[in-house]
């Protein structure tokens, strides 16, 4: 009975052993596989030519360059809706106060 036990570890072992080697190269191989498809790739990408940009023709733009001008135009239009407007720097006088509000200035004392 100890033989036959003794006999089953032995080819369990070089049964394990035997499947680790298999499992080791079949990573090796995939790993390989794809590091090929990678380069190949890489290699078409370098090979493809770039597009020619005549001198009228206008640079497309990117989604988020698309994106902020939505944001901007929304922002642009809720502005103009609610009545606020950019100021002209020709009427802005930053050098004087504003005008006093005399009616919250009642039950006050001004030094």
């Amino acid at each position: 009975m100890l033989t036959f036990i003794v006999v089953l570890f032995v080819l369990n072992f070089i049964l394990i052993f035997f499947i680790g080697a298999f499992l080791v190269g079949f990573r090796d191989r995939v790993n390989d596989m794809f590091a090929e498809l990678i380069q190949a790739v890489e290699s078409s990408i370098k090979d493809s030519p770039s597009p020619l940009l005549f001198e009228n023709q206008e640079k497309t733009k990117t989604w988020d360059e698309k994106y902020e001008e939505e944001l901007e135009s929304i922002s642009r239009r809720l502005r103009n809706d609610l009545g606020l407007q950019d100021l002209a720097r020709s009427t802005v006088s930053y050098a004087e106060p504003p005008a006093p509000n005399i009616q919250s200035r009642e039950g006050l004392t001004i030094k």
